[in-house]
């Protein structure tokens, strides 16, 4: 880390982006950081290897399964939340998303009158659009029991999130939650 002070902190804030994505969970167990970064040079060396052993290391260790990335999500469900996931705050980053994608939906539908649950359940439901009360479409509406299931899967989908994740997760307090569980 050569240079002024400002340069190695500007070049040691990129390393911890790039350690982030590829060594999740690496910062727990560092100790106290010193300010010539001398900690850093090693977890930048084991991402180098990870990211140069990539494919060998899914070959040879068994599955070569998909990664999940949080911020491959859609907007709507990692905008508002990845300042407090990329903080460790897994439990609120997932809070937050609901309360998005709530809002979003909302402005979509010129709805504030209604939200969660309620809202959903009007937006997919299968009748026909009313003139304060418009219709969400997976897909264009051929008469099969597809579309009927699309749509009554979406607001199952929605009413399972607000009533199991999102109305229980703001009142039961929660003790920041665990990386994956908050991504699933």
């Amino acid at each position: 880390m050569s240079g002024s002070p400002t340069e190695a902190a500007a070049r040691a804030h990129v390393v911890e982006m790039i350690l982030d994505r590829v060594l999740p969970g690496w910062k727990q167990g560092l100790p106290v950081q010193d300010k010539e970064y001398s900690w850093l040079r090693g977890q930048a060396a084991r991402a180098k290897t990870a990211l140069e052993r990539r494919s060998e290391l899914a070959e040879k260790l068994g599955e070569n399964t998909p990664d999940l990335d949080a911020a491959n999500l859609h907007p709507w469900a990692w905008e508002n939340g990845k300042g407090y996931w990329n903080h460790g705050h897994y439990h609120q980053a997932v809070m937050q998303a609901a309360i998005l994608v709530n809002a979003e939906t909302q402005a979509k539908l010129n709805r504030l009158d209604v939200s969660e649950i309620a809202l959903f359940n009007e937006a997919f439901s299968l009748h026909d659009p009313k003139r304060n009360a418009p219709r969400l479409r997976l897909m264009e509406n051929d008469g099969s029991k597809t579309f009927e299931n699309l749509h009554r899967g979406a607001r199952a989908f929605a009413e399972g999130l607000y009533a199991a994740i999102r109305n229980p997760g703001m009142h039961v307090p929660h003790d920041g939650g665990e990386e994956q569980v908050a991504l699933e």
